[in-house]
Formats: structure tokens, C-alpha cells, sequence
């Protein structure tokens, strides 16, 4: 009783810092979109917001349609990385962490949690699912620092050039240690056979994923007037996507849109046109996915038919990451700051249930 007793109030405790992280998160988030951001590119607010509202119903149509592809391709990366996984799960999962994270500062760990415990009710092991949020996660930073680079070379050679061929990202073999001897060997094995059978699956669809991305992008910048050119359009835009990693804002919004539309301007473009159009991409990757996402792990939360046991974990069974188990159950227990106790219990749950 005592134990509850003092639990009731390290909750309370929790979710009002979380709340007061929010509130703060998003002060900053505002400073950046109404002072920083105009002031940086020079634009005013009122002429954006002109050029936004005469977007026609086929321009947005596209830019959806585009936007919808490049999360279907994503479901690729994640298909790749955890096999047995569809892609209509993969979806609902990337969308549900993402509205997550977009909402929570630091809310990458929180959209981890809501992963792990969406993953786990589907069946598949947390070893696997751990296993997958590395690769995943390693194959995101890969990406991050590519796009830059290739971005460079896109811009040195841009003369005459339209459209630049990206190269294939090497395949790396991950080869972490942990404190257990045998605990390495099992994981090293899981890598490499993870590797073998999804890491083309994983590289192709991260790189139809990043291509569709600044497509959407450079409509996006078309459609408000912009006449920048595809290699300068595809630099701001590996900028942005680089932006995103620092962890200030949520999913880094305000300071990717900031560093983005700046670049975009110190290439020649209007401000007014840059500011709307990165605007306007950032409704696609950031702001719908918050509402879509809740629609996803709505449905996830309320129908259980598609929810299952999770099988019994052994070391034997799954290495090293099944006895990292309570680091996982850590993570997963993130999601309860997100207002998702089922989620948690879901993913702290060991079933008897056999595999």
C-alpha cells in the first residue's frame, strides 16, 4: 500500500514536468516560426501567408499523393528491418511514433516506447523489435548525413542538370558489444542475418523515401512560385532533414524550417516564396502526421482483434537483447507519458503464451 501510496505522487510529478516541457518546448517553437524565421529570411508574414492561400485543390492533390508515397515507401525500411511486419502495420507504426515525437520534446525515446509496445502486441519478439529500432535508426542517421553530402555534389555539378542519380549507401555491419561474451555472438549473428535478408529492402526504401521527400519539397516550392533550381531545392531540403536531428523542438520543427528557408535564400531565392514553401512542406512531415498518427494508434488501441500475445522470451531464444530486456521496458515506458497506460502495460507484459 505504501509503495502505491508513493507512486500516485511521482506520477503526478512526472507528467506535470512533462507538461511544463511542452509548454516550454513549444514557447521556443513559436519564437522561431512568428520572430526568428522572418527575420532570418527577410519574409513577411502576411505576404506567406497570401501565397499559401492560393494553393489550387490539383497542387495540393499532388503534393498528397506525393507525400503518401513516401510514407509507403518508408513502410519498406521498416518491412525490411522487422520481417513478418505489413506494411499497413508499418504505416500505423511510423505515424504513431512520429505524431509522438512531433508532439514531446525528446520525444524520440517516448516514440520508441509507443514502437516497442505496438510492435510487441502484433507478436513479434521485443529482441526483434529492439533489433529493428537499431537498424532503423542507424539507416535514418545514414540518411541524414548522405543527404548533405550528396546535395554538394548536386550542387557543384548542377549546370545543365535536372535531376541527380543518388549513389547506393554501403551496407555496414553493426558489430556492438555488450558486457555478456555470449551475448555478443548472439547479437552479431541477429545483425549480419538481418542484414543479409533485409538490408537492400531497407537501403532501397530509404532511398525512394528520401527521394520522394525532396520531390515534395520542390513542389512544394513550385507551387507558391519559387524558381529556384532542383539542386538548390534538394540542398535546402538535405539541410532541413539534417536539421531535424537537434532536439531542442520537437522533431527539431522552427529550427529546420528556420535553417532551410535561409539556405534557400542565400541561394537567390524570395523570401516570401522560400519561407511558404518550406512552410508548406513542413505541414506535410510534421503537423499532419500528428492527427494521423493519433488515427493510428486509436484504431491500434481499440481494435484488438489486431493485437496478439506476445511470445515467451528466452536467452536462448533471443540473446542478448532478451536479457537487456528491462533496458527495453525502460524505453517502453515512455509511452505513459504520453497518456498510453495500456501501451505500457502491453510492452512491460511477459506472456506465457509459447512461441
Amino acid at each position: 500500500m505504501s509503495t502505491t501510496t508513493h507512486a500516485a505522487p511521482r506520477r503526478g510529478r512526472r507528467v506535470a514536468v512533462r507538461f511544463l516541457q511542452i509548454v516550454a518546448s513549444f514557447a521556443v517553437v513559436g519564437l522561431l516560426f512568428l520572430y526568428v524565421l522572418p527575420h532570418v529570411t527577410g519574409a513577411d508574414g502576411r505576404q506567406v501567408l497570401h501565397a499559401l492561400s492560393h494553393l489550387s485543390w490539383e497542387q495540393l492533390t499532388l503534393l498528397v499523393i506525393v507525400w503518401l508515397a513516401s510514407l509507403w515507401a518508408y513502410t519498406y525500411v521498416l518491412c525490411g528491418s522487422l520481417p513478418g511486419l505489413t506494411h499497413l502495420q508499418a504505416l500505423t507504426l511510423n505515424l504513431s511514433g512520429s505524431a509522438v515525437s512531433n508532439l514531446v520534446p525528446f520525444g524520440g525515446a517516448v516514440g520508441i516506447g509507443v514502437t516497442f509496445a505496438m510492435a510487441t502486441s502484433w507478436g513479434f519478439r521485443p529482441s526483434r523489435v529492439a533489433l529493428s529500432t537499431v537498424m532503423t535508426g542507424l539507416w535514418n542517421v545514414l540518411a541524414k548525413l548522405a543527404l548533405p553530402l550528396v546535395a554538394l555534389f548536386a550542387r557543384w555539378c548542377a549546370t545543365g542538370v535536372e535531376w541527380v542519380g543518388t549513389r547506393v549507401l554501403r551496407l555496414i555491419r553493426s558489430h556492438r558489444s555488450v558486457q555478456w561474451d555470449r551475448a555478443v555472438m548472439d547479437l552479431r549473428h541477429s545483425t549480419i542475418g538481418l542484414m543479409r535478408t533485409g538490408a537492400l529492402t531497407m537501403s532501397l526504401g530509404m532511398v525512394a523515401y528520401a527521394l520522394l521527400q525532396a520531390v515534395l519539397a520542390w513542389l512544394c516550392l513550385q507551387a507558391v512560385g519559387s524558381n529556384l533550381s532542383v539542386a538548390e531545392v534538394f540542398a535546402g531540403y538535405a539541410f532541413g532533414r539534417l536539421l531535424t536531428s537537434v532536439v531542442a523542438t520537437p522533431s527539431g520543427v522552427g529550427i529546420s524550417e528556420t535553417g532551410s528557408a535561409a539556405l534557400l535564400v542565400a541561394f537567390g531565392g524570395d523570401p516570401v516564396t522560400s519561407t511558404a514553401g518550406v512552410l508548406l512542406f513542413s505541414l506535410f512531415t510534421y503537423l499532419i502526421e500528428i492527427p494521423i498518427g493519433g488515427i493510428g494508434w486509436l484504431t491500434w488501441a481499440l481494435y484488438s482483434p489486431w493485437r496478439k500475445s506476445v511470445p515467451t522470451l528466452t536467452v536462448q531464444d533471443d540473446g542478448p537483447l532478451a536479457q537487456g530486456a528491462g533496458v527495453l521496458d525502460g524505453v517502453a515506458a515512455g509511452a505513459e507519458a504520453a497518456g498510453d497506460e495500456a501501451t505500457v502495460a502491453n510492452a512491460d507484459s511477459r506472456p506465457s503464451t509459447p512461441s
